[in-house]
């Protein structure tokens, strides 16, 4: 299980996120801003960031410098409903990838595993990963435990 911080000043943005991302064994940390984003990457260091651009307080961009300043590898991924320039600034800066919204929370999922498998050595992947395959040999242990039950009562 991977440990990701959503930051975004849009809540039904970071509750989607939060769905999609959980759905995968995912802890998630929110933040509305980038101000609070940093205090919680400072506090409690994420596998992945996945930050909006256009925030009051702090925008994206700063927390990105800020975070990279200190993490130059982090993973990052820049999401924006503003100008594609927004973005294009976020990827000189060096985050993984970008998003323009409305983006496709399927993709997004997708690009999150990819960051993660391909980012971390095995050693440091291994516990969720291992949390998700002990999660899934379960779930069919159960399916294979229905119908073997359903069958021998035919």
């Amino acid at each position: 299980m991977a440990r990701i911080l959503i930051v975004d000043d849009d809540t039904m943005v970071r509750q989607l996120l939060r769905i999609v991302l959980r759905q995968q064994g995912h802890e998630i940390i929110e933040a509305q801003n980038g101000r609070e984003g940093l205090q919680q990457y400072q506090a409690q260091p994420a596998d992945v960031v996945i930050t909006d651009i256009q925030m009051p307080e702090m925008d994206g961009l700063e927390m990105i410098q800020e975070i990279q300043r200190d993490v130059p590898e982090a993973i990052i991924i820049a999401i924006s409903g503003g100008p594609r320039a927004s973005l294009d600034a976020a990827e000189a800066l060096g985050v993984r990838e970008t998003f323009m919204k409305p983006f496709s929370l399927i993709v997004l999922r997708n690009t999150v595993h990819t960051l993660l498998t391909t980012s971390y050595p095995s050693s440091q992947r291994t516990t969720w990963s291992e949390d998700r395959a002990w999660q899934m040999s379960q779930e069919h242990s159960q399916i294979r435990s229905h119908v073997s039950s359903d069958l021998g009562s035919l």
